[in-house]
């Protein structure tokens, strides 16, 4: 059995939490100026198909190019 790394557990556990602590966080401050409206779920939605494509093919693509 191989050593467990725990950098690259750290590094992943303190990425998803800074992450997530930074999406509450400008999330906050856009409700608080308004900025939550129909307009940005307009954006949102559309935004969100050509990166959810670009996030799942990218590395299905590297997988099987290896």
């Amino acid at each position: 059995m191989e050593d467990f790394n725990w950098g690259a557990f750290l590094g992943i556990t303190l990425g998803i939490i800074c992450g997530l602590t930074g999406l509450w966080w400008g999330r906050r401050a856009a409700a608080k100026q308004r900025g939550l409206d129909e307009r940005f779920d307009l954006i949102r939605t559309r935004a969100r198909a050509s990166s959810w494509f670009s996030s799942i093919i990218g590395p299905c693509c590297y997988c099987f190019l290896e």
